[in-house]
């Protein structure tokens, strides 16, 4: 029996990217159990819930300037599992975005409410028991030419974790 999804993490994100500044909270989904074991690694899955506002540089008007997202995110994560003071980690990511504006801030224009997302995540655990991360990732945002205009987004950004199990 496969074990279930629980929340076990929170995190803040800050980016930037196209002339828009991101600012986000994710909760995190872990299961229990890994997906797979290697010699001193695991590959386990997770789905990252999260909402966020973009913030435009370039709007007319300060009620143009932002959008709201929600968005859910599946991932995989290969995670050295030692008991070292830093335990490095690498994810890949897809998932569905949905956005409270079709523009981001009058820069970017991303045709509809519904984006498709991919993403890719580095970073590190740290702490006694590997309770905080800090983790760096590109983000981009699309909605696969469904609905032109179709500029997307692609942001840097830093996140800042507590894993509480």
């Amino acid at each position: 029996m496969a074990p279930c999804a629980r929340a076990d993490a929170v995190r803040t994100t800050f980016g930037y990217g196209e002339d828009v500044d991101l600012y986000a909270l994710v909760v995190q989904l872990d299961r229990a159990a890994p997906l797979r074991q290697y010699d001193d690694w695991d590959l386990t899955e997770h789905l990252d819930l999260g909402i966020g506002e973009f913030q435009g540089h370039r709007a007319s008007t300060a009620s143009q300037n932002s959008t709201r997202a929600l968005a859910a995110v599946g991932k995989l994560r290969l995670q050295h599992r030692d008991a070292r003071p830093l335990s490095p980690f690498v994810e890949f990511g897809l998932g569905l975005g949905g956005f409270s504006e079709t523009t981001i801030g009058g820069v970017r224009h991303l045709g509809g409410d519904f984006e498709f997302t991919e993403v890719l995540r580095t970073g590190v655990r740290f702490g006694a028991h590997h309770q905080y991360e800090f983790s760096l990732a590109g983000q981009h945002f699309s909605n696969a030419g469904l609905f032109p205009p179709n500029e997307g987004i692609t942001y840097l950004s830093v996140s800042l974790g507590w894993y509480f199990h």
